[in-house]
């Protein structure tokens, strides 16, 4: 599998796609998530949870995760530059690619020769990152913040430990976690807990993202919850580059008309 994966780097058969963030309050897409593309020459497209266990167990996470942060930050630019309009790009990284000691190097380096503003650039982490070593974390992200890129809390709310370090983690978003919104319908108590969620996020002034929503009922809810960013199916599956450049020449108003 090792050998395979740098085969596709090398042959150009990895890609990316992107998830809008859409803002309820201004009605224009925020951000755009990216998610890696194996296009496989005999499986097709290939997800990443089918072969990226793979990387973190190899010497390919460095070589991967500066093709990853450099084609995001790449193209982001380039939507900067045909003056389309300016938006976050947010790319996950794993436990490995965030405690590499490289890491920080290499995304330095890629602003550099990209040109992309730092403020463009948001790097997402879950709770499990975080619990893995408290004061390691805090040194990462610190050194992170230096560089003026974002960083982001994922799956924010299935674990309920990072609470107790929210206020001393430099986040700049949390997303709050697909569970709690799928199941606001037919719970109501999650309902509570993903208003207590937003609440929370604001109160740090940070911005709160409302991961999953594919209905309208769910889109009406958090709408009553004040909640300003959300990503879903409701809008958009992720897509590809040439998908992604269409989409964001397009006003969405639409999709919050009548909102709550």
């Amino acid at each position: 599998m090792e050998k395979r994966l740098y085969e596709a780097l090398r042959k150009e058969e990895l890609c990316l796609y992107y998830q809008p963030q859409l803002n309820a309050y201004t009605k224009t897409t925020e951000a755009m998530e990216a998610f890696i593309r194996w296009q496989h020459p005999k499986y097709g497209l290939v997800p990443p949870k089918q072969f990226l266990p793979w990387v973190d167990k190899t010497e390919l996470i460095v070589p991967l995760s500066r093709w990853i942060l450099e084609r995001a930050c790449t193209q982001n630019k380039a939507w900067q530059t045909n003056h389309l309009q300016p938006i976050l790009v947010s790319v996950n990284l794993s436990m490995a690619q965030f405690y590499h000691p490289q890491l920080v190097d290499i995304i330095d380096e890629i602003l550099g020769t990209t040109g992309l503003e730092p403020q463009w650039l948001e790097l997402e982490i879950t709770e499990a990152v975080i619990l893995k070593d408290i004061k390691l974390t805090y040194q990462v992200l610190r050194e992170l913040k230096s560089l003026d890129v974002r960083v982001c809390l994922d799956d924010f709310g299935i674990g309920y430990a990072a609470v107790s370090h929210l206020h001393r983690l430099p986040f700049d978003t949390i997303k709050i976690d697909v569970s709690l919104i799928k199941e606001m319908d037919d719970k109501p108590e999650n309902t509570t807990l993903v208003s207590a969620l937003i609440s929370l996020g604001e109160s740090f002034d940070m911005r709160v993202v409302a991961e999953g929503v594919e209905t309208r009922q769910q889109l009406n809810t958090l709408g009553d919850l004040q909640c300003q960013t959300m990503q879903g199916y409701y809008f958009s599956k992720p897509l590809s580059v040439e998908e992604t450049t269409q989409f964001l020449t397009i006003n969405h108003a639409e999709l919050f008309d009548n909102l709550g």
